[in-house]
């Protein structure tokens, strides 16, 4: 996590309040996609596909979850590059695990 990620989490009560609310209103498919993407990025296409096989779900409620994590800023990256976390998805992870 860059520095001012961590300097947010640990100085802002305002930034880790919020923080809690999103990461409690995200599914668990969708912190199972920032968690995989923290440790290692890859592109949609292929997180789709072992995610289905490891969670036993069907590609399309994945691509939705992929979907409305880059709606809510928490991912990033164009078709066919390789995804990555926001500062926001890195913020919610930390949170996630402290």
């Amino acid at each position: 996590m860059d520095d001012l990620s961590c300097s947010l989490v640990k100085e802002d009560s305002l930034v880790l309040a919020l923080a809690r609310v999103v990461r409690d209103t995200l599914t668990d498919k969708q912190l199972r996609i920032l968690t995989v993407l923290q440790k290692e990025p890859a592109t949609a296409s292929s997180l789709v596909r072992r995610l289905s096989i490891e969670l036993a779900c069907s590609r399309s409620s994945l691509w939705a979850s992929l979907g409305g994590l880059r709606e809510a800023g928490m991912i990033e990256g164009n078709r066919g590059d390789v995804l990555s976390l926001t500062a926001l998805g890195k913020i919610i992870l930390e949170v996630q695990h402290a």
